[in-house]
């Protein structure tokens, strides 16, 4: 199909980048607990959906916010690192244990 590409790259890369900024540019601790399951980016980049899941699943609701919360930031350092044209506005979403990751290849 001519034109066609591939967005699977794209999510392999921003999950692989996300979760370097979660480990070394993150300031909350918590924010370590934290696994990114998967990233479904939009065709243009514009927006993100990342899967989290987070262990011990005591702090999970409270975990989930503050990454929403902190999810601008995260789009910055995302932007700072890939140097793009768009950086994807990120909307972070736990992922239940009982869905199975979907894995493509």
């Amino acid at each position: 199909m001519r034109g066609y590409k591939s967005v699977e790259p794209n999510n392999v890369l921003l999950q692989r980048k996300l979760a370097e900024i979660l480990l070394r540019e993150s300031k909350d601790p918590r924010f370590r607990l934290v696994t990114i399951s998967r990233v479904e980016a939009a065709r243009d980049n514009s927006s993100a959906t990342v899967y989290v899941s987070v262990f011990p699943s005591e702090q999970v609701e409270e975990v989930v916010t503050s990454l929403n919360h902190a999810a601008g930031f995260f789009s910055r350092c995302l932007g700072k690192v890939l140097q793009t044209r768009l950086t994807p506005m990120l909307r972070l979403s736990l992922i239940h244990l009982s869905e199975p990751t979907r894995r493509r290849g």
